[in-house]
């Protein structure tokens, strides 16, 4: 009874390992405790009414599923495609030893099936990268196939179970990890496809954007070569008028000059151009005025639309009129340092931004220091 009780839950386990690492789970050790003690309930349950196969495997996926709810985002047929996977992986871990080591010793048997398990899982979690995103209509066919082969398997491990399999039972199970291997291998040829669309897609946006912020760039150019030649005329003038000693006329000069500056757009160019393109537009049209420090290396991260939307909602924020924002990077961790001298940013505004469903994890922390202000935001990209 201990030894069984010691293989369910090495077997609960080894899902919970790799749900964990194949759905995007928050709160990794939470989910690994829960699902390892809900798995482990549920095989001591169908041990002690002897539930046969088909049954236990859909409460598994149902259970799984629930719990996934509370841990992942709305990614359901993400979800129940690897909670079905790793269902189907359990099942073909556990047909070999029960048709050949089952009759002389069923122990080794249980044992060999979980070795099996757990190698399947390991090799499922390396090659899962090409079936992250199942974004396509393609999905309920594979789905549907691994379901047939799935509940097939199921009743085949039973005739095996009760030792009344046959040559068509072994093909029956052969022909159904054939049909498995061909979907996938489908699958990921779909996908292939379907990544080097995107890439192509993705090369001409990006040679769009890189055009839009040229042309910003040469706007700025000209409008800066025109203040250079101005800048003579308006030096003899303040020359004139403190020959006359006439200051109000010099202070309005100046007043002049530095407001055509400071209506000269900054154009943000770090490489990425989608993230340089929004910003640019975006502090054109802010009334605060911005002191930027931006020291980012060029990276996929900066393009994706859930940071660029997460910046400019933080410089919506903005109350003060002189602002200064950081951005830098350390290896994975970005880091956004927003600081004025008075208080300038609501914190449950802040809280409610940070607090948004992202595929990154970010942390704030907001410092008074007499009249200084000061946000520091610190992401950690797992963007795939």
């Amino acid at each position: 009874m201990l030894i069984k009780l010691i293989i369910n839950l090495v077997e609960a386990l080894i899902v919970s390992y790799s749900l964990s690492r194949l759905c995007h789970v928050k709160k990794q050790k939470l989910y690994f405790v829960l699902n390892t003690l809900m798995t482990f309930s549920i095989e001591i349950i169908s041990d002690y009414f002897d539930a046969n196969y088909a049954p236990l495997a859909i409460a598994y996926i149902i259970c799984w599923n629930i719990l996934l709810l509370f841990f992942t985002r709305k990614e359901y047929i993400y979800n129940l495609f690897m909670c079905i996977f790793n269902e189907l992986l359990i099942t073909l871990s556990a047909l070999l030893p029960l048709m050949f080591i089952s009759h002389y010793y069923l122990l080794l048997a249980a044992v060999e099936a979980k070795i099996y398990h757990l190698l399947l899982s390991v090799l499922f979690i390396r090659y899962q990268k090409r079936y992250r995103y199942f974004i396509n209509k393609y999905w309920v066919l594979v789905m549907m196939n691994l379901t047939a082969c799935l509940l097939i398997l199921n009743l085949q491990g039973r005739i095996i179970m009760e030792g009344s399999y046959t040559f068509k039972t072994i093909m029956t199970i052969f022909l159904c990890i054939f049909v498995v291997f061909l979907s996938l291998t489908f699958f990921a040829f779909l996908e292939e496809s379907n990544n080097e669309k995107e890439k192509v897609t993705k090369q001409l946006e990006e040679r769009k954007y890189q055009n839009i912020t040229y042309d910003m760039m040469k706007r700025t150019k000209e409008e800066l070569y025109r203040l250079e030649h101005s800048l003579t005329y308006y030096m003899l003038s303040i020359k004139k008028y403190l020959e006359t000693q006439n200051q109000d006329e010099v202070y309005k000069i100046i007043d002049s000059y530095i407001e055509r500056v400071s209506n000269v757009n900054i154009v943000i160019y770090t490489g990425n151009d989608l993230f340089d393109l929004s910003l640019t537009t975006h502090l054109s049209q802010m009334s605060s005025k911005v002191n930027m420090c931006i020291m980012i290396s060029k990276d996929e991260f900066y393009n994706h639309i859930q940071f660029i939307e997460f910046v400019l909602s933080l410089l919506d924020l903005i109350e003060s009129k002189d602002v200064s924002l950081l951005i830098k990077e350390d290896g994975f961790v970005k880091l956004i340092q927003i600081s004025a001298e008075y208080d300038f940013i609501d914190e449950n505004q802040v809280k409610e931004i940070v607090n948004r469903d992202y595929e990154f994890d970010c942390h704030y922390q907001m410092i008074t220091d007499q009249n200084l202000h000061l946000l520091k935001i610190k992401i950690i990209e797992h963007f795939e």
